[in-house]
């Protein structure tokens, strides 16, 4: 083969290449650690298989609960969520994008030892309505209807926006503090709610399943 047909040949088959490794990279799993099933109650399953103590939850996984059931998972030793009845979410503990999609139903959380798994980036919660960005915080976040999300700052600093980002506002309580956020007439409106839901004593019952305490302040 002449040197000038093997260059022709790389030449056409080059942009192949270089399109087939970004397609790789972009489809490849981002760094991530499993989350694990720690506590269930009632009808568990994690992408479709039922739940038990120790389940490994891995990135992208699905967890639906039925009614009167729940599910708490840990990952890295310190942060735990709720999983309440009739709820179902996507869940990618990734290292550098971690986040929990709600697609209906409620998540509580205690997220305390953050940055050492993020590098300091944030942990997003996303509805249709709102995403919120913590970095170690007790909160609370329902999705009452496809137009409705109810975002509690139990206890810490949450970044509240629009779905697209937009509008961002930083909330922070030391007891409970709430707002609502819904789509009305395409538009997003923020709107101050009372506490609902979830109490004192669950988020405390959280806290301790990983051996922790909230320390509330008003």
């Amino acid at each position: 083969m002449s040197k000038s047909v093997f260059c022709l040949i790389i030449m056409l088959f080059l942009p192949v290449l270089i399109f087939a490794a970004g397609q790789g990279e972009s489809g490849a799993v981002p760094p991530s650690v499993e989350g694990v099933v720690e506590y269930f109650d009632g009808d568990v399953t994690v992408d479709g298989v039922p739940a038990d103590f120790g389940t490994s939850v891995p990135y992208g996984a699905v967890v639906k609960t039925g009614a009167d059931a729940y599910c708490e998972i840990v990952f890295n030793s310190k942060n735990i969520f709720r999983i309440t009845e009739s709820t179902v979410v996507e869940i990618k503990l990734s290292v550098k994008n971690p986040e929990i999609t709600v697609e209906q139903g409620a998540v509580a959380a205690l997220f305390d030892k953050l940055d050492a798994f993020t590098g300091g980036n944030p942990f997003n919660i996303k509805t249709r309505t709102a995403v919120a960005s913590v970095r170690g915080t007790a909160f609370f976040i329902k999705v009452e209807s496809p137009e409705s999300t109810y975002v509690c700052i139990c206890n810490g600093k949450i970044d509240v926006a629009e779905p697209d980002g937009k509008r961002p506002a930083v909330y922070s309580s030391g007891h409970h503090k709430a707002v609502y956020y819904r789509t009305v007439d395409g538009r997003t409106e923020v709107t101050k709610a009372p506490m609902l839901y979830h109490s004192d004593e669950e988020m405390e019952a959280i806290a301790a399943h990983i051996d922790e305490r909230i320390d509330w302040y008003y």
